[in-house]
């Protein structure tokens, strides 16, 4: 089963590296400095809705999925994802962050990453459950090192997620894969 979830996992994340994303960054110049109208839900957006901290869940089957995403006004973007797997009591957790630049045109929003950063993120409960079972920790090994391999192949590959549903405080994002499509939801995050 391990074996199937991490095949699922490594499709998903080859597809996905983007979710949920966190800015330490307080610099200015990734601050946006100009109003944006929002729009209604049925109405498209210019490229200014999306300045701003965002909170997105993006579904991946037996995956589970968050990240925190800052898109400055500038073009810069960082992103912090986390994954389980399986979603439902996880046994591995993994971390992923990532900074480089986005754009959006015609409802496509894309990311173009020039540096990332794949770790391991497991709790005090899995490390636990992973240090005293040696399948398990073979597994999560082998897990790991395929997932790294994975993530330094996509690392410069664009990312883009057809953008729909506008509210004043979140939107739908689509991902079109050759295997699967995946879907989920940005929430802005208002400090």
């Amino acid at each position: 089963m391990l074996k199937h979830l991490s095949i699922i996992f490594s499709f998903f994340l080859t597809a996905c590296t983007n979710s949920i994303f966190t800015s330490n960054t307080n610099s200015s110049q990734h601050q946006s400095s100009s109003s944006t109208q929002y729009p209604t839900q049925s109405s498209s957006v210019e490229r200014n809705y999306f300045v701003g901290l965002w909170a997105c869940e993006m579904n991946g089957g037996n995956i589970g999925s968050s990240n925190t995403v800052q898109l400055a006004q500038d073009g810069y973007v960082s992103y912090l994802g986390t994954f389980t797997i399986p979603k439902e009591d996880p046994l591995f957790q993994y971390q992923l962050e990532r900074i480089g630049t986005w754009a959006f045109a015609s409802d496509i929003l894309t990311y173009q990453f020039n540096k990332s950063s794949f770790t391991r993120a497991h709790t005090f409960e899995m490390l636990k459950k992973i240090k005293t079972d040696k399948n398990l920790n073979a597994e999560e090994n082998t897990t790991f090192d395929g997932l790294s391999a994975q993530m330094n192949n996509s690392s410069n590959r664009p990312v883009s997620l057809e953008v729909s549903n506008f509210t004043d405080q979140s939107f739908v994002i689509t991902q079109k894969l050759p295997e699967i499509t995946r879907t989920g939801i940005c929430q802005r995050i208002v400090k």
